[in-house]
């Protein structure tokens, strides 16, 4: 008895240890600033939120999630960025995924997502419209003091 106990203490503990190595971790350097985060990054825009669907590349292990977001304004953007793109984000706070909410505003930071494999080859037309962010970014729900600091940045 004691020692099937053992072995359940056991393998609980390696459940632990191997799940808490995929939680989110986001280390930045203290001083980080607006403007190391429009320098970072390949879009910052203001825009509202549209639609999510599930979002799967057969070479990244964890399922996303993917946002479309209808822009307003573009503080910076790739050329032809078009006014609507897909932002692909965790599923959760535990992957570092941004909780969007449908039908609400955000200044979004995000990077260029490049889908893997054969999704790659099948959306290749419309990658230039897919970017990445996480709650490791400085994305937020839009705010007047955040977009006064942008506008100043920006322009």
């Amino acid at each position: 008895m004691k020692f099937s106990h053992s072995i359940f203490v056991l393998a609980v503990l390696l459940l632990s240890a191997n799940i808490s190595a995929y939680a989110c971790s986001c280390v930045r350097n203290p001083n980080w600033t607006l403007k190391d985060e429009l320098n970072s990054v390949s879009l910052a825009a203001k825009g509202k939120v549209i639609s999510v669907t599930d979002y799967t590349d057969p070479e990244f292990p964890w399922p996303q999630k993917l946002f479309r977001l209808v822009i307003k304004t573009k503080y910076k953007s790739p050329v032809n960025t078009p006014d609507t793109v897909s932002i692909v984000t965790g599923r959760d706070g535990a992957d570092c995924g941004y909780a969007f909410k449908i039908g609400k505003e955000y200044i979004v930071y995000a990077t260029n997502w490049e889908p893997k494999g054969t999704i790659k080859k099948a959306t290749k037309a419309i990658s230039p419209s897919m970017f990445y962010t996480s709650i490791c970014a400085l994305t937020k729900e839009t705010n007047r003091k955040e977009l006064a600091k942008l506008n100043r940045l920006a322009h």
